[in-house]
């Protein structure tokens, strides 16, 4: 008797796909609160709740490679509010997803570049 199993490759590729943007994410968010230590702490929990949303968005946007290079210790405080301002706009449907999440590489990409040349 042949059995259907319970579980297609594409079930197995999207739950990989979701594995590898939460490890993503979460990496992304140590290197940020390394980066601002204490500031950090100033988001409350639905900011953080926001950041790692738009982070994943982002992470499925842009390729590995790109991702490894993007220097997320390197965001100042100021740079996280533009980065949840991004996000809400999309969440108040004042701005395309696509938009906003290539914003938001865009001001993380700067953020390295700016303090680079420092």
């Amino acid at each position: 008797m042949d059995r259907k199993p319970d579980f297609t490759d594409e079930d197995v590729g999207m739950q990989a796909f979701h594995l590898r943007r939460g490890q993503a994410v979460e990496k992304a968010i140590a290197r940020i609160r390394q980066g601002l230590g204490n500031a950090f702490f100033k988001l409350s929990r639905e900011e953080v709740e926001l950041l790692e949303w738009l982070l994943g968005e982002m992470w499925s946007m842009v390729g590995f490679f790109e991702w490894e290079e993007l220097k997320f210790s390197l965001l100042t405080f100021e740079d996280l509010e533009r980065l949840l301002a991004e996000a809400r706009k999309v969440m108040a449907h004042e701005k395309l997803g696509v938009e906003a999440f290539t914003d938001a590489i865009e001001i993380v990409r700067k953020a390295g570049e700016r303090t680079g040349k420092a």
